[in-house]
């Protein structure tokens, strides 16, 4: 069964009437996943401004509305170009039409291609991304810009400060060096009696250890109640070789308690900044130090570089531990 013509001349279609409906049916079901599977697709970020409306200069046809100034998504332009629209271009009849039709589609398809970066093989994106984060543990630039300024202490004084940081689970791990270098930039400060060192709920960025007088730890709490009146207690007391404050060199968290001068004090500090830069700098110096000599390593007569590619040396590196043992 088929077309033929009847007495007029016209074609008629002789296929059976549920023949038709079904094969439209289908066509209608395809064109309508494949338009649902487009809405459904992730939009990448809006294309450049050319794919905006077109300037009143520019007479090449824009795949947006007049009156849509807003940046379009690939989805969107497609859904413009595509949506409601026959998919045999039948309303479509003036060359001059067909024509703008395809510029439009044509500068579509560049804009889009031109804003779409390659997707990375796996294994690549897996390389390139571990090298990031090694490059961001041993960034240079996060302590380049700082100048380290030492202050003068006795050998009794760096000592005493030596004494009350090494116990503290952030220094408990460095080197001798490491800490004669973080104790350079421990500064000096004066306290008379009375006078508030912290305060409980401010941010703080200095950690402190006591030279010479005692200091006071109160804490403010609450009642049991809403409408009870907060109190403040005394916890506890500092005095000589005490250390406090630690927190504030890794993150500025409001301080958990008040310190009061009882008498009057002086104290060492070292900022959160100073630190930071500090043990940056020592570590990025230790990381060249294991790479260079991880480099001149021989094994079965062929060195490490012969037999590890860059990114494993780096890996190897930052996995060596170094050990200082006295003789003896």
């Amino acid at each position: 069964m088929g077309n033929c013509q009847s007495a007029s001349g016209q074609q008629v279609d002789t296929r059976p009437n549920d023949t038709v409906a079904s094969q439209q049916t289908r066509a209608a079901n395809d064109e309508a996943i494949k338009r649902d599977k487009l809405k459904a697709a992730k939009a990448p970020q809006p294309l450049k401004s050319s794919l905006k409306k077109s300037s009143p200069q520019d007479n090449t046809p824009s795949p947006t509305t007049d009156n849509d100034s807003e940046e379009k998504t690939p989805v969107g332009l497609i859904l413009n170009l595509t949506d409601n629209k026959p998919l045999d271009a039948s309303d479509v009849t003036v060359f001059h039409n067909a024509k703008k039709e395809i510029q439009r589609i044509r500068k579509f398809a560049k804009e889009f291609l031109d804003n779409i970066e390659e997707p990375m093989d796996p294994k690549e994106k897996d390389e390139h991304d571990d090298k990031a984060v090694r490059e961001a543990l041993y960034d240079k630039q996060d302590f380049s810009s700082f100048k380290k300024i030492s202050y003068d202490k006795t050998d009794a004084v760096r000592t005493m400060i030596y004494d009350a940081i090494k116990p503290n689970v952030l220094f408990e791990h460095d080197t001798k060096e490491e800490m004669l270098q973080i104790i350079d930039v421990f500064k000096p400060h004066t306290f008379s009696k009375g006078d508030c060192v912290i305060s409980q709920g401010d941010e703080g960025s200095q950690f402190y250890v006591v030279e010479s007088g005692e200091l006071s730890i109160h804490v403010t709490v609450k009642g049991d109640s809403p409408e009870a009146e907060q109190s403040e207690v005394k916890v506890g007391d500092y005095s000589t070789g005490s250390a406090f404050g630690e927190l504030a060199l890794i993150f500025g968290s409001p301080r958990a308690a008040t310190i009061t001068a009882t008498v009057d004090c002086k104290l060492w500090s070292i900022e959160r900044m100073a630190y930071r830069s500090i043990m940056n700098q020592l570590r990025y110096e230790q990381h060249v130090e294991k790479n260079a000599f991880i480099r001149t390593c021989v094994v079965s007569d062929r060195r490490f570089t012969d037999i590890f590619d860059g990114s494993q040396i780096e890996d190897l590196t930052i996995a060596t531990k170094v050990d200082t043992y006295e003789e003896g």
